[in-house]
């Protein structure tokens, strides 16, 4: 048993409620807070990456904030080298990069936020899930008739 991974868990999970949602032409971010006074961050749930996806975040701040920042500079950097958007592939492989990191490297601990990716792409809209043990989830969109 990894007690740092469990703490992270742990931290994750005493978070406000997120919830993504897709349809067959969108995406949608919910994030909900108790008490908007008492809790300062609760504008930095929901934070974009892009023109056509973002994230939204649960547990530390402090992590999610710093996830996003490597997000940031990771796009601008794909971007000038590609001379092309910052795919949504792309921005999986280099969350599930960062996350990995932080298991395997004894000098750092886990990241302690829940994420949710929602974008989409070429293939419609996506919702993906990451959790402090590296985990991601691809949600599947069920079409309302």
């Amino acid at each position: 048993e990894i007690f740092q991974l469990k703490y992270a868990l742990t931290a994750s999970n005493r978070g406000n409620m997120i919830l993504g949602i897709t349809t067959l032409f969108h995406t949608f971010f919910v994030s909900c807070c108790d008490d908007v006074k008492k809790n300062k961050d609760y504008n930095d749930k929901i934070l974009s990456i892009a023109e056509n996806f973002g994230v939204l975040v649960s547990g530390v701040i402090g992590d999610a904030k710093y996830i996003h920042k490597y997000l940031e500079k990771n796009k601008t950097e794909y971007e000038e080298a590609f001379n092309r958007p910052y795919s949504l592939s792309s921005a999986i492989f280099d969350i599930h990069k960062i996350y990995s990191q932080t298991i395997f490297n004894s000098k750092t601990r886990p990241f302690g936020v829940n994420l949710i990716l929602g974008g989409y792409d070429s293939t419609g809209p996506n919702l993906f899930s990451f959790i402090p043990d590296a985990k991601i989830e691809k949600k599947d969109s069920a079409p309302f008739l």
